[in-house]
């Protein structure tokens, strides 16, 4: 009897934890879909648990892992395609996603909806921080996402989705000062 009791346990567990992975890798497709939809009345970040089969899953691309650097720090990344976007880039840490960026030109995305559902920015980063020269960041840390804006006409140009954070990490650790890189031409 004692055996059996172990088994049934055993078994719930197991099967609890693969639940509670589903769930999650659900709610990356869900976080994905939300961006590339506009949808951010059910917004909470995107998943801890997101990999690049669920990536792959939704976007097209994501085939070579290259190594880039992300806060000055050795990162792999993939690029994938949509044709909403012009870019996007997810950042791993092994195959966890630690940030997806979209780029644009996002025409469909308005700054002053984004400011009436996500409210007031935890932090505002001024232009010419980021690899986009002249946009501003709006970072909502705490809700895993940043929007990138030109102030001349008020245009997203860039979308970075990351799980819940503080802005002291999003700033040391995703990227918020990272500066394009130009490395001299090989001759040969």
């Amino acid at each position: 009897m004692n055996i059996i009791l172990k088994t049934i346990f055993i078994l719930f567990f197991i099967n609890s934890c693969n639940m509670t992975n589903s769930k999650k890798e659900e709610t990356c497709s869900q976080s994905i879909n939300s961006v590339i939809n506009r949808e951010w009345d059910k917004w909470n970040g995107l998943s801890k648990i997101c990999s690049h089969k669920t990536i792959k899953e939704i976007l097209e691309g994501g085939d070579v892992l290259s190594i880039g650097s992300l806060s000055n720090k050795t990162t792999d990344f993939r690029l994938y395609e949509h044709e909403d976007f012009s870019k996007i880039i997810a950042w791993f840490n092994e195959d966890e996603t630690i940030l997806i960026s979209f780029e644009g030109p996002l025409e469909h995305y308005k700054l002053d909806k984004i400011i009436e559902v996500f409210g007031i920015p935890e932090k505002k980063f001024e232009p010419d921080v980021d690899f986009i020269p002249y946009a501003t960041q709006l970072i909502y840390a705490s809700k895993g996402i940043t929007f990138f804006y030109k102030e001349h006409n008020r245009k997203i140009v860039k979308i970075a989705i990351y799980p819940p954070t503080t802005v002291d990490f999003y700033f040391n650790n995703l990227g918020a000062t990272d500066r394009k890189r130009y490395f001299p031409r090989k001759n040969g």
